[in-house]
C-alpha cells in the first residue's frame, strides 16, 4: 500500500503540472456543486484511429466538466490528435505519461487529475455511444443508488465484447446478481456468472482511490476495481448498453499483431488476481 500511495501521489502532482490551467474550470461548477459534477478520463495507447469519435461523443455531453485524455506512451499521433481537439473544446485536458505504465496507472493519473469525486471511465474505441447511454451509466452513482455503474454491452460483438462473458469468477466477482446489489441483474445481465470487465464505468474516486494495486497494472485495472467494490461491501450497478461495440485489436494493429494482443491481455487478466493474493500474504 506505500508504494500505491507514493504512485498515486506522483501522479497527482504529475497530474497538475501537465494540466494547461484550471481557469477553464471557472466557468464549470461551484464547490457545492463538485459533488454531483463529473468528469471523464479516457486512458489511451496508440489510439489516433478512435480517439476523435470518442472526443466528439464527449464534446456532447454539457454536464461533464473535465475531459482528460490520458496518454499512456503512444507513439502514434494520438497526442496529436487530442490537442487538436482541445481547441474547440475548453474541457479537454490531455495528460502525457512516458513511458506507457499500463491501463490502471492511466486511469489512476487521470480520476487525480479530475477537479470532481465522481469520474466517467471510457475506451478510447468505442462505437455506437450515445450521450444518453453515458448519462444512464453516471445517474446511478449521481443520486447514490451505487458505488460503481457497469456498461455491459449486449448483441453481437467482436473479441473485446467477448471479454466481458468470459473467465468466469476471475473479473472480481463471485456472483453478478448479489454484488450488483440487483435481484434480477443476473437475469437481465444474461449470465449468472459472467466475468464484468468492461472499461465502460462510472465511481466515486474517493471510494476507490485505495484500490489495491490499480495504479501497478495493466489490463487487470477492472478486476482490481471490482476485486476492491466486493470486498469493501460497495454497490455496483450493471447498465446495459446496446449497439455499443469496440474497434478490435485486429482492426487497429493487424490479424497477428492483434492476436498477440488478445493473448496478453487475457494473460494480464488471469494473472492479477495471483499477484494481489501474493502481495497481501506477503
Amino acid at each position: 500500500m506505500a508504494d500505491q500511495a507514493r504512485i498515486i501521489s506522483f501522479y497527482r502532482t504529475k497530474a497538475l503540472a501537465h494540466a494547461v490551467s484550471a481557469g477553464a474550470l471557472a466557468h464549470a461548477v461551484s464547490a457545492g456543486a463538485l459533488a454531483h459534477a463529473v468528469s471523464a478520463v479516457v486512458p489511451a495507447f496508440n489510439e489516433e484511429a478512435g480517439i476523435t469519435s470518442v472526443l466528439e461523443l464527449l464534446h456532447r455531453c454539457p454536464e461533464l466538466v473535465r475531459i482528460t485524455v490520458v496518454d499512456d506512451g503512444s507513439t502514434d499521433g494520438t497526442a496529436r490528435r487530442v490537442l487538436e481537439y482541445a481547441r474547440r473544446e475548453p474541457r479537454l485536458r490531455l495528460l502525457r505519461l512516458k513511458p506507457n505504465r499500463g491501463k490502471g496507472s492511466a486511469m489512476a493519473a487521470g480520476a487525480e487529475a479530475s477537479p470532481s469525486d465522481l469520474v466517467l471511465f471510457l475506451d478510447a474505441d468505442l462505437i455506437g455511444v450515445s450521450p444518453q447511454q453515458l448519462r444512464k451509466l453516471i445517474e446511478p452513482v449521481r443520486r447514490g443508488s451505487c458505488s460503481m455503474s457497469l456498461a455491459v454491452f449486449s448483441g453481437p460483438g467482436g473479441p473485446s465484447d467477448r471479454s466481458q462473458a468470459v473467465l468466469p469468477g476471475l473479473s472480481g466477482q463471485r456472483n453478478s446478481a448479489r454484488w450488483s446489489g440487483q435481484r434480477n441483474s443476473a437475469r437481465w445481465s444474461g449470465q449468472r456468472n459472467s466475468a464484468r470487465l468492461s472499461g465502460q464505468r462510472c465511481l466515486r474516486w474517493s471510494q476507490f482511490r485505495e484500490t489495491p494495486g490499480l495504479a501497478e497494472t495493466r489490463y487487470g485495472a477492472e478486476v482490481a476495481l471490482n476485486r476492491f467494490a466486493r470486498k469493501q461491501g460497495l454497490p455496483v450497478q450493471l447498465v446495459q448498453w446496446p449497439g455499443v461495440t469496440h474497434l478490435s485489436k485486429y482492426e487497429k494493429r493487424g490479424w497477428l499483431p492483434g492476436l498477440f494482443a488478445y493473448l496478453r491481455m487475457y494473460l494480464e487478466i488471469l494473472l492479477f488476481p495471483l499477484r494481489v493474493v501474493q502481495a497481501e500474504q506477503a
